[in-house]
């Protein structure tokens, strides 16, 4: 019997499926236009995507300046002096913050601990996203690495599909497909062939930094509902930061990390640790004012940036691969970008459910 004629019996199961799909995307339109969805204001969304902007030029500094160091020491002692650094400094912060603020009612403070849900899922999220994401940097490129951790838009979305705080559109499929593609073409050589094993070792490692961060981003939206005060902000982060900054100490000191002794490499990442706390409260307040989407999806600009700063001061290479997977996956996040800051009709979707 000719294969086609065998590929005939396929036919009815994809028709099976496919009307399945068309019943299940009814269902969620209809459970999407029941709920209320009280939108931002513009000048609110506008504000928010100008801190994003400002997270993601502080970020793309950091993967650079953090890649300086990555060769000479290990990687739980580089994570232990940027967390402990950035965790002294936003203690700091918030008290200095707090004496020009109102007092935070005393509901907030009692839900805002590190052994809250809150405070446990941004805590391993925040240790998954540092370890990893500097990890990675021994088996790929810094361009390579902010590359497929600014995957996280798309995990987000789908956690929040996951959560039923969104549906399926055109848009998010365009996005997903946008970004599936770059991916894989991020893991291409120059002759279209998939790259070496410890290449793609690495490019494991940076995508799972990503969904730990695309966790932290999702929680932040959580977060950010029952905070009013800048400093309740900063004390919370500091908490967390604190734990995730005992957790790497241990296993750093458990595996007899050496410690960081080069004044030079020191200072580095003291500073960076500087610009962590910084860049985490401005993310914080970008997510407060524009939701959690909009902030996401900006901060891929990253990407692009840290390309520059690694051509322009490293000298690495771009190979054309990476140029066009970043590229679609830049494109994939500002489709989405432009859909969430677009005014909807009654009868266009919702991008994001807000409570």
């Amino acid at each position: 019997m000719p294969g086609w004629i065998q590929w005939l019996g396929v036919l009815p199961l994809v028709w099976f499926f496919y009307e399945r799909y068309k019943q299940f995307r009814q269902w969620l339109l209809k459970r999407e236009s029941s709920r209320s969805a009280p939108s931002r204001s513009k000048a609110e969304n506008l504000t928010g995507a100008g801190l994003a902007i400002v997270c993601a030029f502080l970020w793309s500094l950091g993967f650079f300046s953090i890649g300086l160091t990555t060769p000479n020491h290990s990687v739980w002692a580089i994570n232990a002096v940027i967390l402990g650094s950035a965790t002294i400094f936003l203690f700091l912060g918030s008290f200095v913050v707090r004496m020009f603020e109102k007092k935070e009612p005393a509901t907030t403070a009692s839900a805002l601990h590190l052994s809250s849900p809150h405070g446990i899922v941004l805590l391993f999220a925040t240790v998954g996203n540092f370890v990893l994401s500097v990890y990675a940097l021994y088996y790929i490129s810094i361009s390579q690495t902010m590359t497929l951790t600014n995957l996280f838009p798309l995990f987000l979305v789908l956690i929040m599909l996951v959560r039923q705080e969104m549906s399926w559109s055109n848009v998010t499929i365009s996005t997903v497909l946008l970004v599936a593609t770059g991916t894989l073409i991020t893991n291409l050589d120059e002759g279209l062939y998939l790259k070496r094993e410890s290449e793609l070792i690495g490019s494991f490692v940076a995508v799972v930094a990503g969904l730990s961060f695309a966790f932290y981003a999702y929680q932040v939206g959580k977060v950010e509902k029952i905070i009013e005060n800048v400093s309740t902000r900063m004390r919370f982060l500091a908490m967390v930061f604190c734990g995730a900054f005992a957790t790497v100490l241990t296993v750093a000191h458990v595996s007899i990390s050496e410690p960081i002794s080069a004044s030079a490499d020191l200072a580095i990442l003291v500073a960076n640790g500087f610009r962590v706390a910084l860049v985490y409260v401005i993310y914080h307040e970008a997510v407060r004012r524009a939701g959690v989407l909009i902030p996401a999806t900006i901060v891929v600009l990253q990407v692009p940036l840290t390309m520059f700063w690694d051509a322009r001061f490293l000298g690495t290479p771009m190979p054309r691969p990476l140029m066009i997977g970043a590229f679609l996956i830049v494109m994939g996040v500002v489709t989405l970008l432009v859909d969430e800051l677009s005014p909807h009709t009654e009868s266009s979707s919702p991008r994001e459910f807000r409570e």
